[in-house]
């Protein structure tokens, strides 16, 4: 996930104001290409750093548990980190910009972007597990969610109300 959340925030950058209160704001520059910048570069090392996400959880030798698991844990970063989760939260979020939107198209913002990825660290942990039945799984997922709308609402304040240089 931690590759994954690099990859979005690298991603993210041409467009987040937000983004230096999270990160240095030379994120690219500093981890990904010393001396190289510009939107291209950090489009570039978004991409490689969500793929490689994809590939340590398909091959690392001690990824955990069997296929089928394994493949659960893929698949619930893929929704959260494309068209499911943070590419749909974040397009919302920009067509929302000056736009008068309803509660639920907020709740739908904060549940994608990073709330999703929050989600989903939890469900990957989750399918390490072999004794989970579904009451749980889903619990989890419940509270995943809800860990992630948190940070997503705290961080959007932060965007509004927040000190680049007090944060």
């Amino acid at each position: 996930p931690l590759s994954a959340y690099g990859g979005v925030i690298a991603l993210n950058r041409p467009i987040d104001e937000g983004l230096a209160r999270r990160l240095h704001e030379n994120f690219v520059e500093v981890l990904i290409a010393p001396g190289y910048e510009g939107e291209a570069m950090a489009i570039l090392a978004g991409d490689a750093l969500l793929t490689h996400a994809f590939e340590a959880m398909a091959f690392h030798p001690r990824a955990a548990g069997t296929d089928r698991r394994r493949l659960a844990s893929i698949a619930a970063l893929a929704r959260a980190a494309g068209v499911r989760g943070m590419i749909t939260g974040q397009v919302m979020d920009l067509e929302a910009e000056g736009r008068p939107f309803t509660y639920r198209q907020l709740l739908r913002i904060h549940r994608g972007k990073t709330g999703a990825l929050i989600r989903a660290s939890v469900l990957m942990a989750a399918h390490c597990r072999t004794d989970l039945s579904a009451a749980p799984m889903q619990a989890l997922a419940e509270f995943g969610s809800l860990v992630g709308l948190a940070f997503q609402v705290q961080d959007d304040i932060l965007d509004v109300e927040g000190d680049v240089q007090v944060i």
